[in-house]
């Protein structure tokens, strides 16, 4: 890696925020790529896992909360936008 300074012989370069290493730019765009690509798997294997938990406890919060008896339901909506899978969870 070169390390850019004031000293360097291309200051004009350092100065307009240019990298003179290509080398540098490549390796670190592809490190972060890789980890972004890792990162977005595990969120969406998480999120597969725990949006149905998420809905399972909103809705029993949401009965509790209305007070009546559950016999009383006729229907159970529910909807997410995070959903990553398909059938997603509510599908």
């Amino acid at each position: 890696m070169k390390l850019l300074t004031s000293q360097s012989d291309d200051a004009a370069d350092v100065n307009k925020g240019r990298l003179r290493d290509r080398e540098v730019l490549n390796t670190t765009w592809a490190m972060g790529v890789s980890l972004m690509a890792g990162l977005s798997q595990f969120w969406e294997d998480m999120v597969v896992v725990e949006i149905p938990k998420l809905g399972k406890e909103a809705a029993a919060k949401a009965i509790k909360e209305w007070g009546q008896p559950k016999s009383k339901i006729t229907h159970l909506a529910f909807y997410t936008t995070s959903g990553v899978d398909m059938p997603d969870a509510d599908c």
